[in-house]
């Protein structure tokens, strides 16, 4: 800013005069009518209306600033700029470079413009973030392109380029789960080779259709070169010309030519894999479609991004330079926060303005978000080069600007002492205030899945094989001690203890003619045999009654589809049904091993749990935690394959355990021993406070009943609202880890 012309206009005195090397350019639209003025020394651009058009024709450098108003009333009367706009609009071009006065010469602002550029020029060679390298003047070679491809700039390609757009993306979304579980190649060392090689060939053509699209409606392609962002080098072509032309939708189609390009070549590849067999050919058509889409969509097409998205946006908005216009809203919304300047006149209103406000805005943030993740990235693909580079990111984006904004307003011979006081009461403010939000007690819970289950479940299972012939219960029915279960049935075993009966006779019978002989010695031998058949009878008879099933507790049966057993066969130690308290339940919870540091302390304390489909809340206290995270499945209600809410691996499923049969269900146990949790959890166990009068349960200290009672197999999430630390620590432990698991990612590259 030169403080010495735009702080001190005096409108008798002040004489203004344009710079050279402005160039004026009448442009219409349906709704308003402006000039463009391309200031060809710096090639940016800026717009002016009618009125401030006419202001800008009578600086002549001879005529003082009231005469030139007297001038534009005199001829545009009422639609005329007041004094106090036109005052307003000669701060602007004084500000902007495109006006000097007799104390800013014209060979003066341009030095001081040029030594200006050439810092700014040095700065962005210095900038390990982004690099430009500029090559040359290629007008000449884009405008031989357009000789001979500007046909693919018309009407006919624009349908033919959205038959085969269509046509791509519906096969490609035909074939996408192929498609996903062939791209696991992509990113494995040789393929990301094939991968950034192609990449850079599309960048290519991405460049030269901007090229050739520029030329095709008349702009100029005033250079081009190689831009290394993040050390990544990316092709870049000058179509800033493109402003001159008359049509916004011309300037649109310029800036977005690249990506339509890109598109049109990922839909040809897209056909292409799809009727091609696997092999190179399939796997350069992957990689053009992985990087003429995906890339081409994230980050071209964004607006917030000096990309071809943005100058879509700007073009469509017809606001030059609308990145620019939105950096000084933001700086100047900054500037009378903390330090009480007034508002500057904003080149652009209404909508226009309104526009450029929220893009400044939005820039901003993403511009720090994007530092963030870019810090992450480039750290954890490049390691200690890649910290260097995050660093450098963050000090060119964030604090230098910073800093230059903080250290313009202090060295600023026009600012009162009031400014300087203001920024420091705002500042500590701020400051105040974020220390007291980080020293508040952090509000969140730590929370995790649970089960409700009995404590202490009677599991019945069969002691004699045989056939199920009566099964005397059902699923969920209370029964007492001793009631009857099932009646198994054995044929085998009813016919070895009859021949076992005939057999012991037969022996009885000849120990009694032994003795009446007088054989002594074998009708001992026989009378050991005897003893040792009434042993083998007895086992087998012990047998026979285990076949009667009976009850041994009270409590609830609980079983799937008994039914399902009856006359079936079952082994021994076949597990058949359960039976537990109803007034006995537990719950088990499975906490994250990040959370794990949280709970290690709440032996006793009370937690709250929220069982799913049931509005009321219940409370427990943590009665044992497991000394460490594990892998191990204590329920089947946790295991996502069963519709559980975490995510396992299953070490023993074999072809057709899928099936639920009666087999199915009696091999569960084994099952469960086979299901592995993919990320490890500490278990916890919790009591449940009640007072069980009727099996209905209530919470501690409350005498109001809960309208539903806990059942076995319940499901729900656990809280636990013990986390005693402040807000600072949780955000700067969470963003620790954060970073600490992005760091140790591998990922292929």
């Amino acid at each position: 800013m030169k403080h010495s012309d735009s702080s001190t206009l005096e409108l008798g005195q002040t004489r203004l005069a344009l710079r050279d090397g402005l160039k004026f350019q009448l442009q219409d639209s349906k709704h308003e009518t402006w000039y463009l003025i391309e200031d060809s020394l710096r090639g940016v651009f800026y717009r002016v209306g009618e009125a401030e058009y006419a202001l800008l024709s009578e600086l002549d450098g001879n005529s003082t600033l009231a005469t030139v108003i007297a001038k534009t009333c005199s001829k545009l009367g009422v639609e005329a700029l007041s004094e106090r706009e036109a005052i307003q609009v000669a701060q602007w071009l004084l500000e902007s470079g495109l006006a000097s006065t007799r104390q800013s010469s014209n060979l003066e602002t341009l030095r001081e413009e040029k030594s200006s550029d050439l810092k700014k020029s040095l700065m962005q060679r210095v900038n390990p973030i982004c690099v430009k390298v500029h090559l040359g003047n290629p007008d000449s070679f884009f405008e031989m392109l357009a000789r001979y491809l500007g046909a693919l700039v018309s009407l006919p390609a624009a349908l033919l380029w959205v038959v085969v757009c269509a046509f791509g993306l519906l096969q490609f979304l035909d074939h996408w789960e192929q498609f996903r579980s062939y791209s696991e190649v992509f990113f494995t060392r040789d393929g990301f080779l094939y991968l950034a090689g192609t990449w850079l060939i599309l960048k290519l053509v991405h460049e030269y259709a901007h090229g050739i699209a520029c030329k095709k409606f008349g702009g100029a392609v005033r250079g081009f070169g190689i831009m290394f962002f993040l050390m990544i080098p990316l092709p870049f072509v000058d179509v800033t010309s493109s402003w001159r032309l008359s049509s916004k939708y011309q300037k649109m189609l310029v800036a977005g030519a690249g990506m339509l390009a890109e598109l049109f070549l990922a839909a040809v590849a897209a056909l292409i894999w799809v009727h091609s067999e696997p092999g190179l050919v399939q796997m350069i058509a992957a990689n053009i479609v992985i990087a003429a889409s995906l890339h081409t969509l994230i980050f071209n097409a964004n607006p917030l991004m000096r990309f071809d998205g943005y100058h879509m946006l700007a073009d469509w908005l017809e606001i030059p330079n609308l990145g620019n216009h939105g950096a000084a809203y933001v700086r100047n919304l900054g500037a009378r926060i903390f330090f009480g300047v007034p508002p500057q006149l904003q080149q652009y209103s209404g909508l226009h303005g309104h526009a450029v406000k929220l893009y400044g805005l939005a820039a901003m943030v993403w511009k720090l978000m994007l530092c963030a993740t870019l810090t992450i990235a480039a750290a954890n693909t490049m390691q200690g080069l890649g910290l260097l580079l995050a660093a450098s990111a963050i000090i060119v984006w964030v604090a230098t600007p910073l800093f230059s904004f903080v250290r313009g307003y202090f060295l600023d011979k026009d600012a009162n002492g009031g400014s300087r006081i203001r920024f420091f009461m705002v500042s500590g403010s701020l400051a105040a205030g974020l220390a007291g939000v980080m020293s508040l007690p952090a509000p969140t819970v730590v929370q995790a899945p649970f089960v409700v289950d009995f404590h202490d479940l009677e599991t019945i299972r069969v002691s004699t094989a045989g056939f199920i012939e009566e099964i005397y219960v059902q699923d969920g029915q209370e029964v007492r001690e001793g009631d009857r279960l099932f009646n198994l049935v054995s044929p085998h075993l009813a016919s070895e203890i009859q021949a076992m009966r005939q057999e012991l006779e037969q022996a009885k019978i000849r120990k009694r003619v032994q003795e009446n002989v007088g054989e002594i010695g074998l009708a001992q031998l026989e009378h050991e045999t005897i003893a040792e058949l009434l042993s083998k009878l007895s086992e087998l008879e012990l047998s026979m009654e285990q076949l009667q099933i009976y009850a041994p507790r009270s409590g609830r049966v609980l079983a799937t589809d008994l039914s399902q057993l009856l006359q079936t066969y079952v082994k021994v130690g076949q597990e058949l049904c359960e039976i537990g308290d109803g007034n006995d339940l537990e719950v088990t919870a499975l906490v994250s091993a990040h959370d794990s540091s949280e709970v290690s302390e709440l032996l006793e304390r009370p937690v709250t749990l929220l069982v799913w489909g049931q509005p009321d809340r219940r409370e427990g206290f943590v009665t044992e935690v497991s000394p460490e995270s594990l892998d191990v499945l204590p329920h089947f209600a946790f295991a996502g394959t069963y519709g559980g809410p975490l995510d396992v691996l299953d070490r023993g499923r074999v072809d057709g355990s899928s099936q639920d049969s009666a087999a199915s269900r009696l091999q569960h146990e084994d099952r469960l021993g086979n299901l592995k949790l993919v990320s490890p959890r500490v278990k916890l166990r919790v009591s449940l406070f009640e007072e069980a009068t009727n099996g209905d349960f209530y919470k501690a200290g409350n005498s109001q009943d809960v309208s539903s009672p806990l059942l076995a197999g319940q499901t729900g999430i656990l809280q636990l609202r013990q986390r005693d630390i402040s807000m600072g620590d949780f955000l700067l432990g969470q963003t620790q880890q954060w970073i600490r698991s992005h760091l140790n990612r591998t990922h292929g590259l």
